[in-house]
Formats: structure tokens, C-alpha cells, sequence
């Protein structure tokens, strides 16, 4: 991540702020009708965000933007096996 951060530095609107974040999620759904169990589903999601803020924290309009949509963060689907040590390099 360093790395990246550094070279975002030498651009006409350097980066103050970077995060990545790993989130998996896992949803159980289960449907009855009159004590019957008919459906039990369940699934599971993986995705890394990116966030990037450029600028100076003086400046920063994250929480007013951030409340409307996310523009600054973008969210990547991994596959299920992804590689904990490929994230890493990062």
C-alpha cells in the first residue's frame, strides 16, 4: 500500500488518505409456510474496497459526499478462494 501511496504522490491532486478493506459476507435465508421448511438458501460474497481521498484533510468533503453516494470508494468482487497473500501486496 505504501507503494501506491507514494507513487499517487507525484500526480496534479496528491492522496492523503488510503485504506483497503476485505469484506466477506455470508446470508442464510430460510422460507416456511404452515411449519415446513421449503427453502433454505445460503450464500457467500467477498469484495475489497478502495478508498482514496485527495487533497488535504482541510479540504475534505467525504462526510457530505458519503452521504449521498459513494464516489471516492470503489468495490471489487474476489472469488471465493481468493489469495490472502496476493491482497497482501497490496
Amino acid at each position: 500500500m505504501k507503494s501506491n501511496f507514494d507513487s499517487l504522490q507525484h500526480t496534479n491532486y496528491p492522496v492523503y488518505f488510503m485504506a483497503y478493506r476485505l469484506s466477506e459476507k455470508t446470508e442464510h435465508q430460510t422460507s416456511a409456510n404452515f411449519g415446513y421448511i421449503y427453502d433454505n438458501l445460503s450464500s457467500k460474497s467477498v469484495f475489497l474496497t478502495i478508498e482514496i481521498r485527495v487533497g488535504s484533510p482541510e479540504t475534505d468533503n467525504y462526510h457530505f459526499l458519503s452521504s449521498r453516494n459513494n464516489c471516492n470508494v470503489t468495490q471489487i468482487a474476489l472469488p471465493l478462494d481468493y489469495d490472502s497473500n496476493l491482497i497482501k501486496k497490496f
